[in-house]
């Protein structure tokens, strides 16, 4: 097999280490932006479920709502008060899995923003 040899000068050399190097740095930025990305999709799929669960109660609380008001000329007086039927619905903190959610995402995003600091650094090394 022949091998082909290739002469290029310091300069040429020179740019085009540069530009391997920024291209590393696009696609490193590109990566970061497409993480940033999947955590929102994430987080706006996580309150679409919310607010259909929320509604979803909000549409029983209105027909027991509804129950509670009297039928034609009939009057009652109803048992219970709203507050007392539906009762106050207290929810896990969601805080909580939110900040382990970010500090996993914040490790990545350091590791990225470690290496972006490596190819700066090479980059001024080289100019």
């Amino acid at each position: 097999m022949d091998s082909i040899h290739v002469g290029l000068n310091y300069n040429s050399a020179l740019s085009s280490k540069k530009q391997v190097l920024l291209s590393e740095m696009s696609l490193l930025n590109i990566m970061k932006h497409i993480k940033n990305y999947k955590s929102l999709k994430k987080r706006e799929f996580t309150l679409k479920n919310k607010i259909k669960k929320d509604l979803a109660s909000i549409r029983i609380a209105i027909s027991k709502i509804q129950d509670e008001f009297p039928k034609d000329t009939e009057l009652k007086k109803p048992e219970k008060s709203f507050t007392q039927e539906i009762g106050e619905e207290t929810e896990e903190p969601i805080i909580e899995k939110k900040t382990k959610e970010i500090k996993g995402e914040e490790r990545e995003d350091s590791h990225i923003d470690m290496e972006l600091r490596k190819i700066r650094e090479k980059l001024s090394r080289l100019e």
